[in-house]
């Protein structure tokens, strides 16, 4: 009889023995719905971004200041600079698109502008010339040190 109580103690120890075992499946799934749940969280929050974006975009480009005359122009030189700066195209169909703005700067947007000499310069005076400034070009004493290298 005590031989049989050994055995039933060893089989229980046993079973005991794997109690605290990991089960990689029941792990692996904790940790796909853990992946999952971050996977929402980042969807929903990148949604909620989108959207505070846009209705900040909205915003901003519902505030377009009306044109203010400059010469013979109706509009001046810093709303023209402002609105291609910005690339904003709100401020464009605000103004009444292509054709508004070429009426506001008195000009023709199939053939452009025409007049005399006086006219051009007047053109000039309200609006500066066509030209971007020059960016300086900047030259760095690591670019001059890695040719001394060579």
């Amino acid at each position: 009889m005590s031989r049989c109580l050994i055995q039933a103690a060893l089989v229980l120890n046993a079973s005991r023995r794997f109690r605290y075992t990991l089960d990689l499946r029941k792990e692996e799934e904790k940790e796909q719905k853990k992946h999952l749940i971050r996977a929402h969280a980042q969807v929903i929050r990148a949604a909620l971004l989108f959207r505070l974006a846009g209705e900040r975009e909205l915003v901003i480009s519902t505030a377009v200041s009306p044109p203010t005359p400059v010469g013979d122009y109706d509009i001046g030189l810093e709303q023209l600079v402002s609105m291609s700066t910005d690339q904003n195209i709100s401020a464009l169909h605000q103004y009444g698109g292509i054709r508004g703005l070429s009426n506001l700067i008195k000009s023709n947007p199939d053939k452009g502008i025409s007049g005399d000499d006086a006219h051009l310069l007047k053109r000039k005076n309200a609006f500066g010339t066509n030209t971007y400034p020059r960016k300086k070009e900047e030259v760095s004493g690591g670019f001059y040190g890695k040719l001394d290298k060579i």
